[in-house]
């Protein structure tokens, strides 16, 4: 079980990673590939994640938002989103229901789920490692589950195997598993940081933000 003294840390680290300075209880759209709209500070996606579209429902009901405008607005963001489909009228209407009381309750709720499937992820990899991981490790696959789902190639790495990424064979790390060397050279070596490379420095700074809240 995770650690929950390191919750704050890893919530931090989430948010910088994800938002940055922005506000979870708004619509964000990220246009790329088969994303939609997203809220949260885990950018829950309504595209991609049924529990987003019908919270993002409920929120809009909640707001007594006409039963219309609800259909038309779940219909456009329950898909993939290249630009924001929404009017400027139905984007203000989402944005002012999710930064309501009610609005904030569900998007936290939301976010609790989600950090419970982050933690659980967390643990299998604690679990998996034959060595310690260091707490800016721990961050790191909790970022990079966050971003890509279970950490399969990361457990059989962990394992102490070496695995095939887009940049090439990447040895099984130390010990203890550092994020300065072993989670660094892992990640640069997958095909998102292989091709968005400026994004190291964004998610390297997520873990740094979060690194200032772990227990000592």
């Amino acid at each position: 079980m995770t650690d929950p003294a390191m919750i704050p840390a890893i919530k931090a680290a989430i948010h910088a990673n994800e938002l940055g300075p922005l506000s979870p209880y708004k619509l964000h759209f990220a246009k790329k590939g088969n994303s939609g709209a997203s809220f949260g500070v885990f950018q829950n996606d309504t595209a991609a994640n049924r529990a987003a579209l019908v919270t993002l429902t409920e929120i809009l009901e909640g707001a007594r938002l006409p039963a219309e405008q609800v259909q038309r607005i779940t219909r456009l963001v329950g898909r993939p989103c290249p630009a924001n489909p929404l009017s400027p009228a139905d984007d203000a209407a989402v944005n002012a229901a999710l930064a309501s009381p009610e609005g904030h309750h569900r998007v936290d709720a939301l976010d609790t789920v989600q950090l419970h499937v982050v933690c659980g992820y967390l643990d299998q990899a604690v679990t998996a490692s034959r060595a310690p991981i260091d707490g800016e490790a721990q961050l790191a696959i909790c970022l990079w589950s966050n971003m890509t789902g279970k950490p399969t190639t990361v457990l059989t790495w962990l394992r102490g195997a070496s695995v095939t990424q887009a940049g090439g064979m990447v040895a099984p790390p130390g010990d203890p598993v550092a994020f300065a060397g072993d989670m660094t050279r892992y990640l640069k070596s997958t095909k998102f940081f292989i091709e968005n490379p400026a994004n190291w420095k964004h998610f390297a700074g997520s873990v740094a933000i979060g690194a200032a809240l772990l227990p000592c």
